[in-house]
């Protein structure tokens, strides 16, 4: 069984949401049905039915690793593995074959960090960028969960003056004004019409397509449903 190690995190909020699809031996997704929880091997692509959370329990694993990086799933109160084909899944292998083995397929785009458990350094590119040196204390210059800018000469970004205008510069060292919080926000699109015009709100609430340009009136917002 793998070791044990906590979730991970990155570095801004608490635990990070690995979200993943599972790809059985014939290359179909680990998929939910709509009705009686019941799970099949059928689809050929990754879509909400196929995408699962990992929820990890520090005390036990019931995830195999394979030296492949394929997943065996065990029942934790039986040993067993889980498995098959199609709508065929049972939970009763005594032992792994291909029918057992899952491959991972992250539904997210994660950004990393890589720690040197030896070291216990932080691997970054070098100021050359011609190799990868393992020798760096924070990651991606984060402390105490912010994020500090750093230009081409070394000075870090900060706001200055009465209407806070980022320029760097000032500080080769990230102190109280150089340090930013690194938050998540949702996508701006614009929305193009048939007649080749923007849509656009410049009116007022009522939504039109009829600019020419594009600017704030004809940006919008993109918010994910994750139930629909």
């Amino acid at each position: 069984a793998p070791r044990r190690r906590k979730m991970p995190t990155n570095g801004i909020h608490q635990v990070l949401k690995i979200q993943f699809g599972l790809i059985n031996c014939e290359s179909r997704y680990l998929t939910a049905e709509s009705f009686g929880y019941k799970v099949n091997a059928s689809a050929p692509s990754l879509k909400r039915k196929q995408i699962w959370t990992l929820e990890q329990d520090e005390a036990d694993s019931s995830i195999i690793t394979q030296s492949d990086g394929r997943w065996a799933l065990q029942s934790a109160p039986h040993r067993r593995f889980f498995g098959g084909r199609e709508d065929q899944l049972s939970c009763f292998a005594p032992s792994v074959t291909e029918g057992e083995l899952w491959t991972v397929h992250l539904a997210m785009h994660p950004q990393a960090n890589l720690l040197s458990v030896s070291r216990r350094r932080y691997a970054h590119l070098s100021a050359h960028e011609d190799e990868i040196a393992t020798d760096s204390n924070l990651p991606w210059g984060f402390k105490a969960g912010k994020l500090a800018v750093k230009d081409c000469a070394g000075k870090y970004l900060a706001p200055t003056g009465p209407t806070g205008t980022l320029k760097s510069g000032r500080s080769s060292k990230p102190g109280k004004d150089e340090l930013f919080d690194l938050e998540e926000s949702h996508p701006q699109v614009v929305f193009t019409a048939a007649n080749g015009r923007y849509v656009s709100i410049r009116q007022g609430v009522n939504v039109s397509a009829n600019q020419d340009e594009e600017l704030n009136h004809e940006t919008f917002q993109l918010q994910i449903d994750r139930d629909t």
